[in-house]
């Protein structure tokens, strides 16, 4: 299974971003972006305990 790194993954999102001028797909990406970075964060929390 691939695993993308968050980081990775907004690194890609911030270049579409930066190339779309929809402002609904910027809205979108940030969104998106956002759940990653908290998802991320949960993970690393997680992986500390253990």
């Amino acid at each position: 299974m691939n695993y993308i790194a968050p980081h990775d993954t907004l690194k890609i999102i911030t270049k579409i971003n930066s190339s779309s001028s929809n402002d609904q797909i910027n809205q979108c990406l940030i969104k998106i972006a956002n759940i990653l970075n908290c998802e991320y964060y949960l993970f690393s929390i997680i992986s500390n305990k253990s």
